[in-house]
């Protein structure tokens, strides 16, 4: 197959490595040429340009076998998110007529706060304008034939602010336990990104995030364990503007009874991994 990444970024260039692993062309769209040298790296054709630009698309509309649209978003505001993905998943749509489509959104779509587990088919209602935005997108991809996979906090090697802020010394608690903390491995990502499109896997949601959601003190805790590093100190109000708006429990049982599983199915794997390593000081968690 022929596979269109749009935003092979930090995920899409895994997902990128991981298809050409299995033999298949990849083209990976990014917004700057600084990007390049990595995407070249993992086998796939490198496409710049501005993806909500309808003027890019021209003559590009093929031949993709399917179209992954990944592209991240981080630190932008509505307006920023409403152009990718408003503007330019309307284009990538445009050019999937007929073909797979996955889009990956964020379990921040769910707005929940008292700690309860959410599954696919909790009533999503965000109270962050951004995450808004996100769900809506999700509409306007499943009314077109497409797959929409919400990820969590996406962490690994190069990015896991939880380890970063403890060793930079700059990690606080807001007073007891903390909320829930939900994470999938980027590994796990991209993983369930090509399971996902080679089961052919259409008109669904699936949530992508590891087994075990954690309570920001006992995560804490087990680094702090790991590295012999005191506990961050107790500072009542200090929790992050996106980070403190939901307390949930993320459920990825759909996915996993249809047959995805994670390589780390924990926070323990997964940072464990990063430790030996000595990998990733930076994170998204949503």
């Amino acid at each position: 197959m022929r596979i269109l990444i749009v935003g092979c970024g930090y995920v899409g260039q895994q997902v990128a490595a991981l298809l050409r692993g299995d033999g298949h062309e990849v083209d990976g769209w990014v917004a700057t040429s600084e990007s390049v040298p990595a995407v070249s790296e993992t086998g796939a054709n490198p496409i710049v340009a501005d993806a909500a630009d309808p003027a890019a698309w021209a003559g590009r509309n093929g031949p993709w076998d399917a179209i992954v649209f990944s592209v991240s978003t981080s630190g932008g505001g509505e307006e920023h998110y409403r152009r990718v993905h408003g503007e330019a998943l309307r284009l990538a749509l445009g050019a999937a007529v007929g073909k797979p489509f996955i889009y990956t959104s964020s379990t921040s779509v769910y707005g929940q706060a008292d700690g309860s587990w959410v599954d696919e088919e909790s009533l999503a209602e965000p109270t962050v304008a951004t995450s808004r935005v996100l769900l809506a997108a999700e509409r306007e991809v499943l009314s077109a034939g497409g797959l929409v996979l919400r990820l969590s906090g996406i962490y690994g090697p190069g990015r896991a602010i939880y380890l970063r802020k403890l060793i930079e010394g700059t990690a606080v608690m807001d007073g007891g336990e903390g909320r829930w903390i939900n994470q999938v491995h980027r590994d796990d990502a991209a993983a369930a990104i090509v399971w996902a499109l080679l089961h052919g896997r259409s008109r669904e949601i699936l949530n992508v995030t590891d087994d075990e959601p954690v309570r920001l003190g006992e995560l804490y805790r087990w680094l702090c364990g790991q590295m012999r590093l005191p506990m961050p100190l107790e500072v009542p109000g200090v929790t992050g503007r996106k980070r403190g708006r939901t307390h949930k429990r993320v459920s990825n049982a759909r996915i996993a009874a249809a047959g995805w599983r994670p390589i780390y199915p924990t926070f323990r794997e997964g940072y464990g991994a990063l430790l030996a390593s000595k990998a990733g000081w930076n994170s998204i968690d949503r």
